[in-house]
């Protein structure tokens, strides 16, 4: 999950959306991150620390 401060509409980033989807890919049997936005396109960063698939909260 990607962690950014501001939504693209710049209001303040709903922590009770991330809480959910979060609990959602556990319940889907996934093994969740957080990565902040600044990494998220950075496959390295990503690829290092075993995280196979980016989710942005929209």
């Amino acid at each position: 999950m990607v962690v950014d401060t501001f939504s693209e509409d710049k209001t303040r980033w709903n922590p009770l959306r991330a809480g959910e989807a979060w609990m959602r890919l556990r319940a889907e049997g996934g093994r969740p991150a957080v990565v902040f936005a600044e990494r998220a396109d950075d496959a390295g960063h990503s690829l290092a620390r075993g995280i196979d698939r980016i989710v942005r909260l929209s």
